[in-house]
């Protein structure tokens, strides 16, 4: 059975348009997965050691073919499997290649190691003239049919590798601790406009980078892919309970800027990526486990194959809070203001509570919740264990301490403080626990302007070495 390659064209409805039959006899090499459009043309293999690139009406305009290749397996040819643009129009290919290559006076002779298969790196004009062509050495097979790759607004050359000996970038080093298997070390690699290695991150042996992209605003690259157990990456530390697939990015300067779990489930892995220029980010990737996968804390349909999902670098799930007390004047941990703070008495929400620090106003249990509010994402509410408030009112059995009146009010109050016999802080809360008044007063009578409130039932708190006193009070007209 004669086997033949194509590339072909279709409309955005997906009807054919034209086939175009590889004009280099190559064989049924699917590993060979390149495939670059630009500047209205299209570039893929067509040969074991060729390039071609067509115009869009499928035309054949030139065809680079390497000057010779000596395999050093039984595998006689190089695969391509990623490419990229530079900013000057020229184009990067990246291939796996068993064997010494050679490129006009170029050439390339491998690190032969078990386990190892070089990374070719061709760089050309746009017409296929080779500018340079080097080998990555100490690396494995991709094992995905294709090499994650990108090229970032500084023309940097950003590519994921799996490390199978040793690999040295500038200052970092990878190394394998078991060379020669497919526990390979992962990592992210840099190379300048020339193909010299800058810097290399690693992702560790429990990671696998499966896609690479470079973001448009320059602020640095995502690397996406899958992993198990607690991965750390720079200073950032996720575990797979909120996923077994994650992204991070890296600035142009290695440093690793944010990294979060994504796809939460058993199985599933981030395969590319690409952005709306907005913000905005999309991933394609794929599931392997039927069981539900959950995306920004909203659980969706189990299956197994692929899925299109969305992220931004702003997080979706806020800390977890916690509550403190002191009497009844209740404190959020952490400080939240990143996002809105919710707070809830026997689990419905107090209208206007939405401040670091409530003051009870009734007796029951007391939670907070934490979120972030985002158009285009679902809302992931961290909400803080129950906190039991009964002594709100007890204090106002030893009212006979102090008197307020009159109650209820139209303008001012008068506070007699008679027996108390240090000073006091007054405190006036609205029914929310926010602050709106607060004043030092001695152990005398003292008059309290309050016209400036809106009629309504307000919290009157006194506080000295004597305790914590609260008082409901009523503004009327």
């Amino acid at each position: 059975m004669k086997t033949e390659n194509y590339i072909l064209k279709f409309d955005a409805s997906g009807k054919l348009l034209w086939t175009a039959l590889n004009n280099v006899s190559f064989g049924g090499h699917s590993a060979a997965c390149m495939l670059q459009y630009y500047d209205n043309h299209i570039y893929f293999q067509t040969g074991n050691l060729s390039i071609s690139k067509l115009d869009t009406t499928g035309k054949f305009i030139s065809t680079l073919t390497a000057d010779s290749f000596i395999p050093s397996t039984a595998i006689n040819g190089i695969y391509f499997k990623g490419s990229g643009v530079f900013s000057n129009g020229d184009l990067l290919f990246t291939a796996v290649s068993r064997g010494t290559l050679t490129y006009n006076s170029i050439t390339l002779v491998p690190v032969v190691e078990t386990g190892s298969v070089p990374l070719l790196m061709l760089r050309t004009s746009g017409n296929l003239t080779v500018a340079w062509a080097k080998y990555v050495n100490g690396v494995g097979d991709p094992a995905e049919n294709f090499i994650p790759v990108t090229i970032g607004n500084d023309d940097g050359i950003y590519v994921g590798v799996e490390v199978n000996s040793t690999l040295t970038a500038g200052t970092d080093v990878i190394t394998n601790p078991g060379p020669g298997s497919t526990n390979y070390t992962d990592g992210v690699l840099k190379l300048n406009e020339s193909g010299t290695p800058i810097w290399l991150k690693s992702v560790t042996t429990n990671a696998h980078v499966w896609s690479v992209f470079n973001n448009r605003d320059g602020s640095g690259v995502f690397c996406g892919g899958d992993f198990t157990g607690n991965l750390t990456l720079g200073n950032f530390t996720i575990n797979p309970v909120k996923g077994s697939s994650f992204i991070t990015k890296i600035a142009y300067n290695g440093t690793f800027k944010n990294a979060f779990a994504f796809a939460a489930g058993p199985g599933s892995k981030v395969k590319s990526m690409a952005t709306n220029e907005q913000g905005v980010f999309y991933v394609g990737g794929k599931l392997f486990s039927r069981t539900a996968p959950t995306f920004s804390c909203t659980p969706r349909v189990a299956n197994t194959g692929l899925y299109l999902a969305k992220f931004t670098e702003d997080p979706d799930e806020a800390p977890q809070p916690s509550i403190t007390r002191s009497g009844i004047e209740l404190t959020a941990a952490p400080k939240f203001n990143e996002g809105s703070i919710q707070w809830h008495l026997n689990g419905n929400a107090i209208p206007g509570a939405i401040h670091q620090t409530y003051t009870a106003a009734e007796n029951g249990d007391y939670t907070v919740s934490y979120f972030y509010s985002y158009d285009f994402i679902p809302l992931c509410i961290s909400t803080s264990a129950k906190m039991s408030v009964i002594s709100v009112g007890l204090a106002e059995n030893k009212s006979n301490r102090f008197a307020v009146y009159p109650n209820p009010f139209k303008s001012e109050i008068t506070l007699d403080l008679k027996e108390f016999t240090s000073q006091t802080t007054v405190t006036v809360f609205d029914y929310s626990g926010r602050k709106l008044v607060e004043k030092e007063i001695s152990n005398d009578s003292q008059k309290m302007d309050l016209r400036f409130l809106s009629d309504g039932v307000y919290i009157l708190q006194f506080r000295n070495p004597d305790g914590v006193f609260t008082k409901r009070i009523v503004k009327q007209k």
